[in-house]
């Protein structure tokens, strides 16, 4: 049974006591059981190749049914399953790492209520600190809510334009108005936000600083990632 299958297949594998799942086989070194690594889970388990199924469009008609789809977790690791093969042709599989982090941001869902607020604020910040419009009170109180606000790493990775506006601010510059201090303010406030932005990934950070950091982990978000995920 193990020659069906190479390593690094997608496939679906069967843990005792639970749905057939998508999963990646990773070690076929012993005859008689693969290791799978769990689509979303990020589980490892060694799977009897009598559990082991391609995932191909026969059996997706098989376990991807009604009733498995009301599991959330599944059906969310059937989208991801989805969103890397998808990519396969345009980009490289994710390595375990990459995996690793993905499913990380996956689990901070809940953090998202605060989306809707995080993306006002700093649009207030873009139409209120503009080379010919500058209301600094209004600014002012956009990065004091935003400075209150959960941030989370989905969020961001979610939000690259809104974490670029920020970035534009830490330079922010206006020559024509005699109150300097109120424009280095919005540096000082743009910049202490963008360190905020950066104590909620890990570190040391595998890039020189964070700004390309960042630009790498919502690039793999985004590429990994289907709209409704």
């Amino acid at each position: 049974m193990a020659g069906k299958f190479n390593e690094g297949d997608y496939v679906f594998a069967e843990k005792r006591g639970y749905l057939p799942w998508p999963g990646r086989l990773i070690d076929k070194s012993n005859c008689r059981r693969g290791i799978v690594q769990f689509i979303y889970t990020f589980d490892r388990h060694r799977i009897p190749y009598t559990k082991i199924w391609p995932y191909n469009e026969e059996y997706k008609i098989k376990f991807i049914t009604k009733q498995a789809l009301e599991y959330e977790e599944f059906l969310e690791a059937i989208r991801e399953t989805e969103s890397i093969i998808n990519t396969k042709n345009i980009a490289p599989a994710p390595s375990e790492e990459e995996l690793r982090f993905l499913h990380e941001v996956r689990q901070q869902r809940d953090s998202l209520n605060v989306e809707p607020l995080f993306i006002g604020e700093i649009n207030k910040l873009r139409s209120n600190l503009t080379t010919r419009h500058q209301n600094y009170a209004i600014a002012q109180q956009a990065f004091e809510q935003l400075l209150k606000l959960p941030i989370s790493q989905l969020l961001l990775v979610r939000s690259r334009e809104a974490v670029e506006s920020i970035r534009w601010l830490c330079h922010f510059v206006h020559w024509e108005t005699e109150n300097q201090a109120e424009v280095q303010l919005v540096r000082d406030k743009a910049n202490e936000l963008m360190e905020r932005f950066a104590f909620v990934f890990r570190q040391p950070f595998s890039e020189p600083d964070f700004w390309s950091e960042f630009c790498k982990l919502s690039d793999l978000y985004m590429r990994y990632t289907t709209p409704k995920s």
